[in-house]
């Protein structure tokens, strides 16, 4: 159970990664209004710690990615992928109630196309609220709440032989159902809760 545990920390962190690195390249492209394959992104884990490197696609390209190396540049940066991506588009109803972890309206492009099952928009989001914040305590926001209502729900009674009970204390979303006359309860955890980013 344990070795489970890790390899799925370790999954949800490289998925994570991945994504901001997309989320990245996606906040330059819409801020100097250029296309997606005109950068290119990936991640490094190394020595116990993980890196995002973005580049120019053209030896000789126009110097967005060295741009953003500055760290002012880089923080107008995230407030602009705040304010005209994550605000503007990714938490609007009318792509998050349809978007579980992601899609071509959000970080999916053809670059990336080996990693689209790797991607989500959510852990992209977390990782770039813990970037900006500094803060390690990691909840999930509002923007899990239809995977933690509807979506998770939904798998879990596809395959449990009795009715599951969705119910909440004090913020936190928990599912219960009956075995061999037993109450079991399964907790919902965030993976940056439980491992070192």
């Amino acid at each position: 159970v344990e070795e489970v545990y890790e390899h799925s920390v370790r999954q949800a962190f490289r998925s994570a990664w991945l994504s901001l690195g997309e989320l990245l390249k996606a906040g330059i492209s819409f801020k100097e209004d250029i296309e997606s394959n005109e950068l290119n992104v990936y991640t490094r884990f190394k020595q116990g710690s993980w890196s995002i490197f973005i580049s120019d696609t053209l030896d000789n390209g126009a110097g967005y990615s060295s741009k953003y190396a500055i760290s002012e540049e880089f923080s107008e940066l995230c407030k602009d992928i705040d304010q005209r991506l994550i605000q503007s588009h990714f938490v609007r109803s009318d792509h998050a109630e349809h978007c579980f972890t992601s899609c071509h309206r959000c970080l999916r492009n053809y670059e990336n196309r080996l990693n689209h099952e790797r991607l989500s928009w959510r852990l992209a989001l977390d990782l770039f609220g813990l970037m900006r914040t500094h803060n390690d305590s990691q909840e999930f926001g509002a923007h899990w709440d239809i995977v933690l209502r509807e979506y998770i729900p939904q798998r879990l009674e596809a395959m449990l032989p009795n009715s599951l009970i969705v119910s909440e204390t004090k913020g936190h979303i928990f599912y219960m159902y009956q075995k061999e006359g037993k109450k079991v309860v399964l907790l919902p955890w965030h993976p940056f809760a439980y491992g070192t980013l």
